[in-house]
Order: structure tokens, then C-alpha cells, then sequence
């Protein structure tokens, strides 16, 4: 009787002076530059001598430098990446104290994706801790600013058709929760930053000079099919109510939680306006197919 063939493909590793070999070179790329007001500059010192040594010289370049060479592409475009993904906060901050914010950023949070965008699951943790760039209103811009990317890779769904519902599935929407579309987020803005962002999105200069003052805003941010990312202008009244339902609350509950914090002339304005309301915010797209 014969032996069967193992349809298993076996494991190689790899050498372990190859293993150890890409260890150094990516530490040494990572490396964070050190950077001022006059630029920036290498951190040779702190290059693993391994990754130096396997550098060759050229005609051109010691092996160091080469080495140099790809240190500083690394962080050039990660930190370009952040520059254009956070025009609010880099401009709040400065182009030099936003680079630094950003090299210590990434270099807390080394890249674990391949796709550059996973970095920031703990950009407003960071933001948030003890340092010098923990201030409210940059805090404020990095989770605005991180608010515009979540949109962009936000998935698409069928938009609802209230039109399409029976009466008992429309009798039902009023005690189960509405689904929002992913792309869709609410803010509570208190240093004007959608609108100074709006104003700085495209200014890759830095030429626009921003005031810091508080300025209480709430808005709607979300991505339509056709227009692309959006903001809406939203009262005090339907962003409380919007909040409540966009956490899993059903409308009469909604209503029921408005009832005990609203004033009597702020829940007349919501009786009278409510079905107003949800035909524009269904018009816009913010409510998934049910």
C-alpha cells in the first residue's frame, strides 16, 4: 500500500541573519528625522550598524547616506499623507510644529497595514494625551480632520425609500432604531472648524491664516452618491435628536429623551419641523434601505 502525497505545501523560513537583516534596514528607515524651523535633519547615529554595513558606497553616496536616502523617503511621505489628510489641524499648528506632531505621531504608532489609511485608529487618542499639541482646538481639528478621511472609506448602501414601505413598516420605524449610512457623522463644533476647514482645504501653501475663538457649531458630515463628502448646518434641537438616534435609540425614545432635557419652545419647534426634517435627511441620503 502505498504512501499518500501530503497535499500540504511546506514551510520555509526564512535565514535568520536575512530575518535579522530586514529588522535593522526597517528600524533604520524609521528612524524619526529631527526637525526645526530651518528643516529637518537625520538621525544617522541611531541606525542599526547591521543595516549600515549591508548599504554599499556608490560613486555617488557613502553607504550611511544611501541609507539616508531611504529614511527620508519613508517619512516624507507619510508625512505628506497627513499634510494633505489634515490640511484644519496643520494649519491650526503650524507646518513645523505639525510635522513634529505627526513624526511623533507615527513614531508611537509605527504603520502595521499596508494600506496608509489604517493609521488612524489612534490618531485622537494620541491627540488627546499629555503633550504640547493637546490643546482643545487642535484636538477639536485632528478628530474633524480624521471625521473627512472615515468618510472617504466609508462603505456605500441603498438609500431608504420611504415611499417604498408599507403602512405597517412605516408604523414600525417609530419604535426600532433607523439605520444611518456608514458615511454618515455628526460634530459638535466649538471653534468653527468645519467652516475654517472648508476655507483651508485647499490652500497646500499654508497662506490662510486661521483665528482660534470659539464658535459653536453642529453639523452633519456624510458622503452622497453623486456630490460627494457634504456638510449640513444643523440646529441645536435636531442635532440631539439626530445623536439619540444615530446611537441605536428608537424615535419615540428619541422623542421620550428630548421630552426631559428640551424646553417647552424648543419641543414645539420640534413638533412642528420633525417631519420636515426627516424628508430632507432622507433626501440626502443619511438613512440606509430597511
Amino acid at each position: 500500500m502505498s504512501t499518500p502525497i501530503s497535499q500540504e505545501h511546506p514551510t520555509h523560513s526564512a535565514p535568520q541573519h536575512l530575518e535579522d537583516l530586514q529588522a535593522a534596514f526597517a528600524e533604520a528607515i524609521m528612524t524619526p528625522l529631527r526637525i526645526d524651523s530651518d528643516g529637518y535633519a537625520y538621525q544617522q547615529e541611531n541606525y542599526s550598524r547591521l543595516a549600515v554595513e549591508s548599504m554599499t558606497a556608490n560613486q555617488l553616496f557613502s553607504g550611511v547616506d544611501r541609507l539616508s536616502i531611504y529614511n527620508q523617503q519613508y517619512w516624507f511621505r507619510l508625512l505628506s499623507l497627513l499634510q494633505k489628510e489634515m490640511p484644519l489641524t496643520r494649519h491650526r499648528l503650524g507646518i513645523v510644529e505639525f510635522n513634529r506632531m505627526a513624526s511623533a505621531f507615527l513614531s508611537a504608532n509605527p504603520s502595521e497595514h499596508p494600506e496608509l489609511h489604517h493609521f488612524w485608529k489612534h490618531m485622537d487618542t494620541f491627540m488627546q494625551g499629555q503633550h504640547q499639541w493637546s490643546t482643545p482646538s487642535t484636538v477639536e481639528a485632528a478628530h474633524l480632520d480624521r471625521i473627512y478621511a472615515d468618510m472617504f472609506f466609508a462603505m456605500d448602501h441603498h438609500e431608504f425609500d420611504g415611499a417604498a414601505l408599507s403602512d405597517e413598516q412605516a408604523a414600525s420605524l417609530l419604535s426600532r432604531p433607523l439605520p444611518f449610512q456608514s458615511a454618515f457623522a455628526l460634530f459638535a463644533d466649538q471653534w468653527n472648524s468645519v467652516r475654517q476647514r472648508l476655507a483651508v482645504r485647499d490652500d497646500e501653501d499654508d497662506a490662510i491664516a486661521l483665528p482660534v475663538a470659539r464658535a459653536e457649531d453642529y453639523w452633519a458630515i456624510y458622503r452622497h452618491a453623486r456630490e460627494g463628502i457634504s456638510e449640513e448646518p444643523l440646529s441645536r434641537e435636531q442635532y440631539h435628536l439626530l445623536a439619540q438616534l444615530h446611537q441605536g435609540a428608537s424615535l419615540v425614545e428619541a422623542c421620550d429623551t428630548l421630552e426631559r432635557s428640551l424646553s417647552p419652545e424648543a419641543l414645539a419647534q420640534v413638533a412642528a419641523h420633525i417631519q420636515q426634517w426627516f424628508a430632507r435627511w432622507a433626501q440626502l441620503g443619511w438613512f440606509k434601505a430597511v
